[in-house]
């Protein structure tokens, strides 16, 4: 390889680590964008909760069983909602969901071509329809904390809608989310709806005064499970989001390191390579130097040889002259 195109491959190499560096940046931001985003929907959840609690004291809401663990419906009464990412360079977080979804799958003895399938993010949709799962709709995700309410609001109208027209009796979600620095596939069953808090006849309500409600007790517990459930969803989306960010920074950072890596390795033999065509110049430029200096030095001397000849022949010939006796 040359110097001069091995000057254009660092060259093009420093590019590339300006995007990646770039990438990271704006990966970075977005990580603190959803962060904040998140937990204010986290306390937007704990006052929904308030809101359940003073129903179950009132005595207008049952307290519930725990339901996880317990065998899923028959084939054809599941709905699957995959929330994965619209964009590459995030190693198997697409992935993951797929294969955590399959596994559910097979142990609830479904069958993935019949099992109805809601999937958010171009990049999932494109790998769910590859390997054969029944996608009925499916969205790019939204980027935009403005737009998560609607998108969460369209699903639930989409939901409502399978569950009159398929009698879907659960709904399961699977999505990342970012735990110990790494991201990790979970799944959330949606339908049947069932709140942590109120799994339990434990003391529920800490504050000194008893909760009065204004409103009557169906139509405010018909508008918070909708709000909570909308929450759920729009949560979702939000730490799959932060989620995809950071894992995608913490690939460009280490794509950045390999890249500074490579530079260094780069420069270090450009530099070599320099040091070793200057130093063959040199040695041309001095060879070629002292072939001229010889080369002019060469009649000179043959010159000068013939003229030391003349003299010495003169001098010869004056001896012999002032030599001369006569008899």
């Amino acid at each position: 390889m040359t110097l001069e195109q091995l000057n254009k491959r660092i060259q093009t190499t420093s590019d590339l680590r300006n995007i990646v560096s770039t990438m990271k940046m704006l990966s970075s931001v977005s990580v603190a964008q959803y962060t904040r985003a998140e937990t204010g929907l986290k306390h937007y959840t704990d006052t929904l909760i308030e809101g359940f609690k003073a129903l179950a004291v009132n005595g207008a809401l049952p307290f519930q069983k725990n339901t996880s663990g317990q065998n899923s419906p028959a084939n054809g009464k599941t709905l699957l909602l995959l929330i994965g990412s619209d964009n590459g360079l995030v190693g198997s977080f697409n992935k993951g969901i797929l294969l955590k979804a399959d596994k559910f799958i097979k142990s609830n003895r479904l069958i993935r071509p019949e099992t109805p399938c809601i999937c958010l993010g171009r990049r999932l949709c494109g790998m769910a329809e590859y390997e054969k799962f029944n996608l009925i709709h499916k969205f790019p995700i939204a980027h935009n904390p403005d737009e998560i309410a609607g998108s969460a609001s369209h699903l639930i109208a989409l939901i409502q809608d399978e569950i009159s027209q398929r009698v879907i009796e659960r709904v399961e979600i699977f999505a990342n989310k970012k735990i110990a620095e790494t991201a990790h596939v979970y799944q959330k069953t949606l339908i049947p709806f069932t709140l942590p808090a109120l799994t339990s006849k434990q003391k529920i309500w800490d504050g000194p005064s008893f909760p009065m409600l204004s409103m009557p007790y169906e139509e405010l517990l018909k508008a918070l499970i909708h709000e909570y459930i909308m929450i759920v969803i729009s949560k979702t989306i939000v730490s799959s989001l932060a989620c995809e960010h950071y894992t995608r920074m913490i690939h460009m950072q280490q794509s950045e390191k390999n890249i500074d890596e490579k530079l260094e390795e780069m420069n270090l033999i450009y530099a070599q390579e320099r040091q070793t065509n200057i130093t063959n110049e040199l040695i041309d430029i001095v060879s070629g130097a002292n072939s001229v200096k010889k080369k002019k030095k060469s009649p000179i001397s043959a010159l000068t040889n013939i003229k030391k000849q003349d003299k010495n022949k003169g001098k010869q010939t004056n001896r012999k002259k002032k030599g001369v006796h006569y008899d």
